[in-house]
């Protein structure tokens, strides 16, 4: 069975990882990644939660189970906030700018 194609961008990030040991939002370490955004509109049969963000990035070493990531973004490339409307205009949450 033959599909369309799925169409999806990719969006410039920074992955902090938190210090534990500060009460603010200070980040210990981080470095690039990118987050992959599959656009709705082409995967009509695929549900994916809209609150859902997938990250790439390589190893983190110190990052264990409970931590706290900090994610910075480009706002020329994406916004993210509750309600919003998204690419889909569907209010997903998540606005690319690509």
């Amino acid at each position: 069975m033959d599909r369309p194609a799925e169409d999806f961008s990719f969006f410039d990030c920074q992955v902090g990882l938190r210090d534990r040991n500060r009460a603010d939002w200070s980040v210990r370490s981080s470095q690039p990644g990118l987050i992959y955004y599959p656009h709705p509109e082409t995967k009509p049969e695929h549900f994916q939660d809209p609150g859902t963000l997938e990250v790439l990035t390589t190893f983190m070493s110190g990052l264990s189970y409970g931590d706290a990531l900090v994610l910075e973004l480009d706002s020329d490339q994406m916004v993210i906030g509750a309600g919003g409307k998204g690419e889909g205009g569907k209010g997903e949450g998540v606005k690319g700018k690509g």
